[in-house]
């Protein structure tokens, strides 16, 4: 489910292009007989209806794109204990107790062993004594030491007793590699900044993928997608009446030029040939402004 926020981006996207197709309607219809009427229309529907929702749906998507990753980076680093730079996970001590370790095993080794170590494991310090036992970084697959679990070793790092591994040991072993393997990928698919908690599918309905960054691809029948596509359209029109305007525009000035040019040359064959030579320029461009400008106001 999508958060509030980027649903109401997907509202203005949907109401944008209803508008904008409509216009762009409109434009296709004027640009024949009016291209530098349909060309203003469509650009300003871009810098209006379009590129600013645009905008709106990319900074959206930035900055969950941002945030959420390094959410989960760094609960991951922080072993998924508590803290305000995310939410949600599990603790990497909790899930190796519940994924890695089978407790009956460990508590009856702790038992066996005895000593306040083992006693306090025996009466239900499990997770606790995983959470002081576990490595800094990921663990090793390193089968030395003392077998506590299936797959599961603690090791002190030194040859010595099994209590003396118990009590200052390291947990390594190929379990707890897959367990390591396992909590990540939970933690990638549950932590979420506070700011975002809907990350995921906010990045999948904005660009089409959860794992979307700045300077990938969007699909397009993402949000923004389809906004690009619309954006693309109403440019290429915008595009083609400029050109159709630029033509008519020099038309209309060769108009005004041979229209001035015919009225001097009706003119000098009325006998007025000297008094028009210094003026003739002047009288072109002044019907020529007066030409186009009728034609401008259409």
């Amino acid at each position: 489910m999508i958060s509030d926020a980027v649903s109401a981006i997907g509202d203005l996207v949907d109401r944008g292009i209803e508008q904008v197709s409509g216009l762009v309607e409109n434009a296709h219809q004027q640009a024949a007989s009016d291209p530098c009427y349909a060309e203003v229309q469509t650009r300003t529907a871009f810098a209006r209806n379009m590129r600013p929702v645009t905008n709106q749906a990319i900074r959206a998507a930035n900055a969950r794109a941002v945030a959420g990753p390094a959410a989960v980076a760094a609960a991951i680093n922080n072993r998924g204990r508590s803290s305000s730079r995310y939410a949600g996970g599990v603790t990497w001590a909790r899930w190796v107790r519940e994924n890695a370790i089978n407790d009956s095993q460990i508590i009856g080794v702790a038992a066996l062993l005895g000593g306040p170590i083992g006693a306090a494991i025996a009466v239900g310090g499990v997770e606790d004594w995983i959470a002081q036992a576990l490595p800094p970084g990921a663990p090793s697959s390193s089968t030395s030491g003392l077998q506590i679990s299936d797959g599961v070793y603690v090791y002190r790092g030194t040859p010595g007793t099994a209590a003396q591994h118990l009590a200052s040991g390291t947990l390594s072993g190929p379990a707890l590699v897959q367990a390591w393997d396992n909590w990540t990928a939970h933690e990638a698919a549950t932590v979420y900044p506070p700011r975002f908690p809907q990350w995921r599918a906010d990045l999948a309905a904005l660009t089409g993928s959860e794992t979307w960054q700045p300077g990938d691809d969007v699909a397009p029948q993402s949000m923004i997608g389809r906004q690009l596509a619309w954006e693309q359209e109403v440019l290429a029109l915008a595009d083609e009446a400029g050109e159709a305007c630029a033509l008519q525009r020099e038309q209309q000035w060769d108009l005004a030029r041979t229209t001035a040019q015919a009225w001097v040359d009706r003119q000098r064959a009325e006998g007025a040939a000297t008094v028009l030579q210094g003026t003739a320029p002047l009288a072109a461009v002044v019907i020529g402004g007066i030409i186009l400008g009728r034609s401008l106001k259409r």
